[in-house]
C-alpha cells in the first residue's frame, strides 16, 4: 500500500496520541507508586555534644545509621544523634562547597519550598570558619533568617573537609519561626542542598530520632515515599502539549505548502489540465482503506 503525505502525518499523530494514553496507563498518578525511603536514626547517646573542644566527639564512630550525601560533593555524609531533649548533628562535606543546607519536612516536587524549616551553613575561607543560621525557605533564593537562632556548632577543618557538630532543642518555643518540634519517636522527613547542587530533584530522607540508646540497635522504619516528581508533567506532555504541537505543525505545513508556498510540479505526465486535486472525503478514504 502506497503511503502518502497526509497519510504519514496521520499515522503518525495517532501513534503519539495513543503513546499519550499508553503512557498515562503505566505510570499512573504520582501518590500511587513508592519506593522505601532511606535516612537516618538518631540512637539516644545519653551524653551531651560538647561543642568548643576542637575534636569530633567519639561516639559519632559508634553510629552506623548514616547516608552519603551526593548534594554535598566527594566525601560529604550526615549523621544524627539525641539525648532525649536535644537533636545532634554530624554533617561533612567539602570545604570547597561555599554553602550547604538542610531542609525539614520538604514539599512534594518542590526544593526549598517557602516558610519551611532548615539550617544554612557558609563557609568563610578566610579565616577558616562556619556562620550557622537557623532558616525559613522563600524559595530557590537565598533563605530568610529565623527570628532567634536556635541551632549551635561548633566546626572541625580537616584536611579539605568540614566536620560541623550541631545542637538543636527538640522543642524551641520559636513562635515567631517556622522551626518544626522533635520528640522521642518523631518521624520527619528532610532533603539536602548545597552551592554545586541546589537546582532540580533531591531525594527525601526520613529522620528517625528514637530514645534507645546507642548500640542497643533499632529497627530501621518502613518509610514509602511517592517516586516519580514529575510524572504529574510527564502526563500532561503526552496528553497535551504532544498532540497540540502535532496538530500546530499539521496545520502549519499546510499553510505553507498549500496556501502560501505551494509546491510547484513543473513537470508532469499529466496531459489534462482540467485534472483537479483529490478532494478531502477521496483523501480521507484513502488515508483509512484498507486497500
Amino acid at each position: 500500500m502506497k503511503i502518502t503525505r497526509i497519510k504519514f502525518i496521520m499515522i503518525m499523530f495517532i501513534i503519539f496520541l495513543s503513546a499519550g494514553f499508553i503512557g498515562t496507563s503505566v505510570l499512573g498518578s504520582t501518590t500511587a507508586v513508592t519506593q522505601s525511603a532511606r535516612g537516618f536514626v538518631a540512637p539516644n547517646v545519653n551524653t551531651s555534644l560538647i561543642l568548643n573542644n576542637g575534636q569530633v566527639e567519639s561516639f559519632w564512630s559508634e553510629i552506623t545509621s548514616y547516608q552519603n550525601i551526593s548534594e554535598f560533593g566527594e566525601g560529604g555524609f550526615v549523621k544524627f544523634a539525641n539525648n532525649e531533649t536535644h537533636l545532634f548533628s554530624l554533617i561533612v562535606y567539602p570545604q570547597s562547597n561555599d554553602w550547604v543546607s538542610i531542609e525539614f519536612e520538604p514539599e512534594p516536587e518542590v526544593c526549598m519550598a517557602n516558610l519551611n524549616d532548615g539550617w544554612s551553613f557558609y563557609v568563610n575561607q578566610n579565616p577558616d570558619q562556619i556562620e550557622a543560621r537557623d532558616i525559613q525557605f522563600v524559595g530557590t533564593v537565598m533563605p530568610d533568617n529565623d527570628v532567634q537562632m536556635d541551632i549551635s556548632t561548633e566546626e572541625i577543618f580537616d584536611s579539605s573537609l568540614v566536620y560541623l557538630e550541631v545542637v538543636r532543642p527538640f522543642e524551641t518555643g520559636d513562635t515567631d519561626g517556622f522551626d518544626i518540634a522533635f520528640y522521642n519517636g518523631s518521624l520527619n522527613m528532610m532533603q539536602f542542598a548545597s552551592k554545586d547542587d541546589h537546582i532540580g530533584f533531591h531525594e527525601d530522607f526520613y529522620l528517625l530520632i528514637t530514645d534507645k540508646l546507642l548500640g542497643e540497635g533499632s529497627a530501621d522504619p518502613d518509610v514509602d515515599i511517592p517516586v516519580g516528581a514529575n510524572l504529574g508533567q510527564i502526563k500532561f506532555i503526552l496528553l497535551g502539549v504532544t498532540p497540540v504541537g502535532i496538530l500546530v505543525f499539521i496545520g502549519f505545513h499546510a499553510f505553507r505548502r498549500v496556501v502560501s508556498s505551494p509546491i510547484e510540479h513543473k513537470y508532469t505526465r499529466i496531459v489534462d489540465n482540467d485534472h483537479n486535486p483529490p478532494s478531502f472525503m477521496e483523501r480521507w478514504r484513502e488515508t483509512f482503506s484498507s486497500k
